[in-house]
């Protein structure tokens, strides 16, 4: 089954940098969050509950990510780390939802 990308958006600001990708898998939906701020890195992923809520499922650490970039990379830098991330979640949800 393939993931397809509801929406897709970032922010930068500064030093910090949050992404955020919506995705469709079969009849759920998942939102992907990844940040760069502060000299840290986070991703997480959320499912779209009944009422149009998300509730956290994953994070960095549940699915084995590590960072590459940081709060004083470049935005191309970042994109590519958000990108990573995501698809290291697509990946695992995935396996987990097919």
């Amino acid at each position: 089954m393939k993931c397809k990308i509801l929406w897709e958006t970032k922010s930068v600001s500064g030093m910090e940098y949050i992404g955020t990708k919506i995705i469709l898998l079969g009849d759920k939906k998942f939102k992907i969050m990844y940040s760069s701020r502060n000299g840290s890195s986070d991703l997480s992923v959320d499912i779209m509950t009944s009422d149009g809520s998300f509730a956290h499922i994953l994070s960095k650490y549940s699915l084995g990510f590590e960072h590459m970039a940081s709060y004083v990379s470049d935005v191309t830098r970042k994109d590519a780390d958000f990108k990573r991330g995501s698809e290291l979640c697509e990946k695992v949800l995935t396996k987990i939802y097919s």
